[in-house]
């Protein structure tokens, strides 16, 4: 009888693990702001050394892409200003679209300044900071990113 109840409770115990919760968050000239639907990462096998990673929230939304051309994106910092890689870092508002990107074959850039840091990645998500400052005739500074995305 002490075995039985000590299998019963033992399987009713709940898990120790938190679900995972993905974030997507920055501030836009200093406004906070926080993604609260199309969180995504796109990571494929088909293309390698490409990582999107995407989000929207009421105002807009927010893409950043590394096009690496090795086989696969590694922890570290992406660079628009010295991108051996090809880097995009959009924000767009009210549907008009603000940009810092690098490395394009029609216009190679720099066009604008920042930097993405790949702090974790696994198979089954990715962790992160950014930042960047787009090149438009308003610049428009996008501070304190952060995002931990969960792949799908």
């Amino acid at each position: 009888m002490l075995v039985c109840m000590t299998l019963l409770f033992n399987s009713c115990k709940k898990s120790d693990e938190t679900p995972f919760t993905s974030y997507f968050r920055s501030k836009l000239d200093g406004v906070p702001f926080e993604c609260n639907s199309g969180i995504n990462i796109i990571s494929t096998g088909l293309v390698p050394g490409v990582l999107e990673i995407t989000g929207s929230w009421y105002q807009g939304n927010i893409d950043i892409k590394i096009l690496s051309g090795v086989s696969s994106i590694a922890i570290g910092t992406y660079d628009i200003e010295h991108a051996t890689e090809l880097i995009s870092c959009q924000v767009t508002i009210n549907n008009y679209t603000y940009g810092a990107y690098c490395g394009f074959i029609a216009d190679p850039g720099p066009h604008g300044k920042g930097k993405v840091n790949i702090l974790e990645i696994t198979p089954d998500m990715v962790k992160g900071t950014f930042e960047f400052t787009t090149r438009d005739s308003i610049p428009k500074n996008v501070t304190d990113g952060a995002f931990s995305i969960k792949r799908h």
